[in-house]
């Protein structure tokens, strides 16, 4: 059991080496003009971050096989698990992944595995859908072994790693990527990375703006998840994503709770309403209405209006800093103004003739 406790250290290790420069890194996208370089800066504070989370396989080869994606779309849900991420929907394609998921505040989820009384039970509970028992058992006798000695400072140590993990996206997609790497390396007897570079990622305004007239959540939000599920469409591999496993979509249709459950929030519904609401019927409606179906690319892009942004903006929807409404867009740019060039005047730049905005100027827009 030392050898495992050993093993756990070094990875943590591995980990502190990795910390981004900025205390609470929540997401990339900006660039420093003075520095000449892309910044990761941290997240909204004290609230939820909705982003959009993407990562592609060095030189673009479609190495992804079925069993391949099955495994990726496991660790996905065990590491957002792990790490209190809620996936909204996802898809795996043969080279390269979209999320669309929800970061809580860290700070919130830290105070609940502090607690004096009952917050290492909590945790050894949490470690559960991570590590086996074998594992969590070691660990327990490890704790115990320092408070009988009196070792505080090393426990809490201990305990801090493991929290530091939670809440954070930047640790959440390096170690679901890390550990992608080492099965896929192994399973199919590769070496070396096999990823390219860093992940890319979009601040999506949720649920702090969520109200439009129709009573459903950000216009943002859903126009992102409908992009993500229509991946495999666009990629010519099918034409309906219902025929794609590897999507929130079709697993949501195939009856899986986790990925019903993160299309109900998007279309603004309970966690458990995807038939009682109608939100089969309303997510498919919406997914029409942003091409799927059309009888050709042309037909879709001549048609100017906000159904169709998910087609014509792709570079704001994968490239883009922040994409929501004018005023949600505009707080994040006077958040990290300094970040920007002196000469940019505004933040938001509109997106059609809709009510979607976002803070980097795209060639999608018109």
């Amino acid at each position: 059991m030392d050898s495992e406790l050993m093993e756990w250290t070094g990875m943590e290790r591995a980990l502190a080496k990795t910390a981004m420069p900025v205390a609470g890194a929540q997401y990339p996208g900006v660039r420093d003009y003075r520095r000449r370089r892309w910044l990761r800066v941290k997240g909204r504070e004290g609230r939820a971050n909705c982003l959009h989370v993407m990562s592609r396989i060095v030189d673009g080869l479609p190495f992804f096989g079925e069993e391949d994606k099955d495994a990726l779309v496991v660790m996905l849900f065990r590491m957002a698990k792990f790490c209190r991420v809620k996936v909204l929907t996802y898809c795996v394609m043969g080279n390269h992944f979209h999320a669309l998921i929800e970061v809580p505040d860290g700070e919130k989820i830290r105070c609940h595995f502090r607690d004096r009384e009952k917050g290492w039970e909590r945790l050894y509970s949490h470690l559960g859908c991570l590590y086996s028992k074998a594992y969590v058992a070691g660990l327990k006798r490890k704790v115990s072994s320092l408070l009988e000695g009196g070792r505080l400072e090393e426990v809490e140590e201990i305990r801090e790693a493991f929290l530091k993990r939670m809440g954070d996206v930047s640790r959440f997609v390096w170690e679901l990527k890390e550990r992608f790497t080492k099965w896929f390396n192994k399973t199919h007897g590769r070496r070396g990375t096999l990823w390219q570079g860093r992940f890319k990622s979009v601040l999506v305004e949720g649920c702090e703006r969520s109200q439009d007239d129709d009573g459903g959540y950000s216009q943002a939000l859903r126009t992102m998840a409908s992009y993500i599920d229509l991946n495999p469409v666009r990629a010519g591999l099918v034409e309906d994503p219902a025929e794609y496993r590897w999507c929130g979509y079709a697993a949501a249709l195939a009856g899986q709770r986790r990925a019903r459950r993160g299309l109900c929030q998007v279309m603004g519904a309970g966690t458990d309403c995807w038939d009682e609401a109608g939100v089969a019927v309303s997510y498919r409606t919406l997914l029409e209405s942003h091409g799927l179906g059309r009888d050709s690319c042309e037909e879709a892009a001549s048609e100017d209006s906000l159904s169709d942004l998910a087609a014509k903006s792709v570079p704001a929807l994968t490239r883009g800093f922040a994409i929501g409404e004018k005023g949600f867009v505009k707080e994040v740019f006077g958040e990290y103004r300094e970040h920007f060039g002196r000469k940019r005047r505004a933040g938001p730049r509109e997106l059609g003739e809709g009510r979607l905005y976002t803070l980097r100027k795209t060639r999608g827009a018109p």
